[in-house]
């Protein structure tokens, strides 16, 4: 019997003890050869199976660090947003104060109807009150200093031009191009005290349909 094959019999016997004699006894030293190597392909299965466990446990490490980073660059993004919106408003501010108007103003379409204050109703129901109804309502009624002021929402993806005809205490018109186009989507008139607007609704600067800022919403002529 080679020397090898001397090793693994006494291991095997030290290691099964009197149970391993048994198995000697009644299998013969073939039968406990094919044994052993049926433990070793026992041994080999078992290690491929937890090598594929860790490398399973590995992948799924990854993707939580890969979404982690996802998430992490997000936030990131996010306050960024935040951020150019909060400069974009104090730079608003600022031209609105430089220009003698005041910033915190109410619109000149407020009240809405049951007094609800616009800046504070909301959006969905509010579905007449757009962000440049707003931009446009604060201009409308104050001086402008100049006949007129353009683009007075630069950086937004609406155009806004104000207007303050002669002999007008303040600004009394308006015009909106709502996918900065180079076509005027809506004319606002501001007269005694009343808004009322043209709107072209197919962008093509025909303005077939008239409305007047009536009860909180616009209403159609």
């Amino acid at each position: 019997m080679p020397l090898a094959g001397r090793m693994k019999l006494r291991t095997f016997l030290a290691l099964a003890g009197a149970g391993g004699v048994v198995v000697l006894g009644l299998l013969g030293v073939g039968g406990y050869y094919a044994y052993g190597e049926l433990a070793r392909q026992w041994q080999e299965q078992r290690a491929a199976q937890l090598a594929e466990m860790e490398e399973k446990a590995e992948r799924l490490r990854q993707e939580q660090a890969e979404l982690q980073a996802r998430q992490a660059e997000r936030e990131q993004r996010a306050a960024e947003r935040a951020e150019q919106a909060r400069l974009e408003e104090e730079k608003r501010r600022e031209e609105l104060i430089s220009q003698g108007i005041d910033p915190d103003a109410k619109p000149v379409i407020q009240p809405l109807a049951g007094g609800v204050d616009p800046d504070e109703a909301p959006a969905p129901t509010r579905p007449d009150l757009r962000a440049v109804d707003k931009v446009v309502s604060r201009y409308l009624g104050r001086s402008l200093g100049s006949e007129k002021l353009k683009d007075v929402t630069k950086g937004q993806p609406y155009k806004v031009n104000v207007y303050q005809d002669a002999g007008e205490p303040g600004a009394n018109r308006a015009k909106i191009d709502l996918d900065r186009d180079d076509l005027w989507d809506e004319k606002w008139t501001l007269k005694d005290g009343a808004v009322s607007r043209k709107v072209a609704p197919n962008d093509d600067e025909n303005y077939s349909v008239e409305e007047d800022w009536q009860d909180g919403g616009w209403a159609r002529r």
